[in-house]
């Protein structure tokens, strides 16, 4: 097609939406007024305060390394969900104990750093020093407090020497 012609005609009402422009419009403005609680179904954000998270964090924290450090199941797993419980059991606590003790040593330090939420879990950060290495070590705690009472539903201890 050359020139300035065209076969395609459009015709205006001035004033007025057409169909679609409606649509959008009224698109736009659900969006607009839902976004708020939208960030809340789509994020998952607890409805919990961070200073109960930080609490709660910091006890289970507590609890797991002190059960560690003196080799007591019972206390390490008081609060682990059935499935932590069936990948941690004793068998696999006494490995853990050995290689944080021989890797690591004792705990000199901990420090909470805040917490994050992924697929409605609450994974709270921390940073431990311990007797054996200069590094840090990177905890992570995973929290799902989902039904009446938090579980912990997973741990990971982030160090190189654990690598080893």
């Amino acid at each position: 097609m050359t020139g300035g012609t065209s076969n395609f005609s459009v015709k205006r009402h001035p004033g007025r939406l057409n169909k679609t422009g409606t649509l959008i419009l009224l698109t736009c403005l659900l969006c607009i007024m839902f976004s708020p609680y939208m960030a809340d179904v789509c994020y998952s954000q607890p409805a919990i305060p961070d200073d109960k998270i930080k609490e709660v964090s910091t006890a289970e924290m507590d609890s797991i390394l002190k059960g560690i450090a003196t080799r007591n199941y019972d206390l390490y797993a008081k609060d682990f969900s059935d499935k932590m419980k069936a990948a941690q059991d004793r068998e696999n606590f006494l490995k853990l104990c050995e290689k944080i003790d021989g890797s690591l040593g004792e705990l000199k330090s901990l420090q909470y750093l805040g917490y994050f939420v992924q697929e409605g879990d609450i994974i709270s950060l921390f940073k431990a020093g311990f007797s054996k290495t200069d590094d840090h070590v990177l905890i992570r705690l995973v929290l799902d407090f989902k039904n009446q009472k938090e579980q912990v539903a997973g741990l990971w201890f982030d160090s190189p020497k654990l690598k080893k």
